[in-house]
């Protein structure tokens, strides 16, 4: 898991992770197992290289991960250290909170800033310590808070689209 500042205090550090995470490292093994068994000298120096290789782009990567600091007054995302943006509590008007997944979406009115802390299975990302998340998001924001049997059963506004003010289903019935 990549490093990241402490937390200062009032605030909480969440780090985006991809369901991948552990590929690269797998690779590196792998490179690194090859070249301790390669049966020559050119097989050894190009998986040990390619090994040390990948093994620089895992690190690099890693480094580059988005947080999410999450605080009293609302959260932000951070890459780099260089803030991403910033959501105040304020400006959320709703948040759908899926008890089953412990999966939530917050819904600021517009779907660039939104956030979606995902069910732990089906999605290409998660966040570290998601259960200390979705509890700290529905802690700050209980007044707003519709529970929902499925998140993807309600209309969730595309990357850069503002927020749809109803959350009505994405399909009708034929003869309704």
């Amino acid at each position: 898991m990549p490093q990241s500042l402490p937390a200062a205090p009032g605030e909480a550090r969440f780090t985006l992770l991809p369901t991948t995470r552990y590929v690269g490292w797998v690779a590196v093994a792998t490179g690194a197992v090859l070249a301790a068994l390669g049966p020559s000298l050119v097989w050894q120096i190009v998986s040990g290289g390619a090994a040390l290789a990948v093994l620089l782009a895992t690190w690099a990567v890693g480094k580059r991960r988005p947080i999410l600091i999450v605080d009293d007054a609302g959260y932000r995302v951070e890459v780099a250290g260089n803030e991403r943006f910033r959501v105040l509590w304020s400006e959320v008007r709703r948040v759908l909170h899926d008890r089953s997944e412990a999966a939530v979406y917050v819904d600021c009115g517009d779907g660039r800033r939104n956030l979606l802390v995902p069910p732990a299975a089906g999605f290409a990302f998660t966040f570290s310590d998601r259960e200390r998340l979705v509890q700290g998001i529905l802690a700050r924001l209980g007044d707003k808070i519709q529970e929902v049997d499925r998140l993807d059963k309600h209309t969730l506004p595309a990357r850069g689209q503002a927020a749809a003010q109803s959350s009505a289903p994405t399909s009708v019935k034929p003869g309704s």
